[in-house]
C-alpha cells in the first residue's frame, strides 16, 4: 500500500519534570494513529534518548496493528524523580506524558491537522 505525500500530524505538548514533550502523532487515512515522534524541550541526555526510542517503539506497534489502548496502559503510571507534581493532574514522567497524548488522540480521533495542543 502505497503512503501518500501528505499526512496529517497533531503535536501535542506535554509538560513533564525535563520540560516539554512535543509529541507529534502522524495518522493514516483512517484517522488512526500511525507514527509518533517525540521531541523534548531540552536537547540530548538521558530523557531524549529514552523518548526518542519509546516513540519508535510505540510508532512500531501501532503499525503492526496492536491496540493504542494496550500501549497506552504499557506507558500510564510510569514515574521518575522529575514528576511534574504542579500539572493538573500531575505529569509522573515523559513517558506518561506520552501515553496522556496517546490517550487525548485516540479519544478526539484527531479532527485537527498540524496543531500544537496542551494536555
Amino acid at each position: 500500500m502505497p503512503h501518500s505525500k501528505l499526512k496529517q500530524s497533531v503535536t501535542i505538548q506535554g509538560d513533564c519534570g525535563c520540560g516539554k514533550a512535543y509529541i507529534t502523532c502522524t495518522l493514516n487515512s483512517k484517522g488512526k494513529i500511525h507514527d509518533v515522534m517525540v521531541t523534548l524541550g531540552k536537547a540530548g541526555g538521558c530523557a531524549a534518548a529514552t523518548t526518542g526510542t519509546i516513540s519508535n517503539l510505540v510508532s512500531l506497534a501501532v503499525s503492526h496493528n496492536l491496540p493504542v489502548i494496550g500501549v497506552i496502559n504499557a506507558l500510564k503510571g510510569a514515574s521518575c524523580h522529575k514528576a511534574n507534581k504542579q500539572a493538573t493532574p500531575p505529569v509522573l514522567s515523559c513517558i506518561e506524558a506520552i501515553a496522556d497524548a496517546l490517550e487525548y488522540m485516540e479519544a478526539q480521533h484527531a479532527d485537527n491537522c498540524n496543531t500544537i495542543l496542551t494536555v
